[in-house]
């Protein structure tokens, strides 16, 4: 039984270590994919890619938007910045932080194996809410992982404050890493 988590430990590494090179990817050609989430990933001899990039836009840089319209993207998903955009001034490196929120959470989904926690079915009553399920997910999480590298990088994604989050090129480099001889 040990084997067989530690295999599949291994097996979500790999998955998220391709997700998350993936998202490096968009975001060094200035691409913010928007709808990170378990359903908008494909899987094909063992290569997992991104994808429904129906919501991504191509941002510069110097990118700045004063949060007057409607957020793309799958509400559960979304960082708080996005969710509560209507009073945030969205910068380039928020918007990239906000597809390392969403890739937070799917990996918390891909360790979760639990039927009890399908992130669509539970109510966003606001951000308090959403945040304490989170953290209980994680605290069931820590006994099964005994806080290992996936839960600090979990932690560092899904920080509600988008400066303190780190990028996909930071995860990507603390990936590689605590598991060299997986990724």
């Amino acid at each position: 039984n040990d084997k067989k988590t530690h295999s599949s430990e291994e097996k979500i590494i790999q998955t998220f270590y391709q997700l998350t090179s993936g998202v490096v990817y968009l975001h060094g050609r200035g691409i913010i994919h928007r709808d990170i989430k378990p359903q908008n990933i494909l899987h094909k001899n063992g290569n997992y890619k991104i994808a429904d990039v129906g919501c991504a836009k191509g941002v510069p840089q110097d990118y700045t938007h004063s949060g007057t319209g409607k957020s793309a993207g799958t509400p559960i998903y979304q960082a708080p910045e996005i969710y509560y955009a209507e009073s945030s001034v969205l910068k380039y490196k928020d918007l990239r932080g906000s597809d390392c929120y969403s890739l937070g959470l799917t990996l918390l989904a891909m360790l979760d194996v639990s039927d009890d926690f399908v992130f669509e079915q539970f109510k966003i009553r606001d951000l308090n809410d959403k945040k304490a399920r989170i953290d209980e997910k994680i605290a069931t999480l820590k006994l099964r992982y005994n806080q290992g590298p996936l839960l600090d990088i979990i932690a560092c994604l899904l920080n509600t404050e988008p400066a303190q989050r780190k990028s996909a090129v930071e995860v990507k480099r603390l990936l590689e890493q605590s598991y060299p001889a997986i990724c």
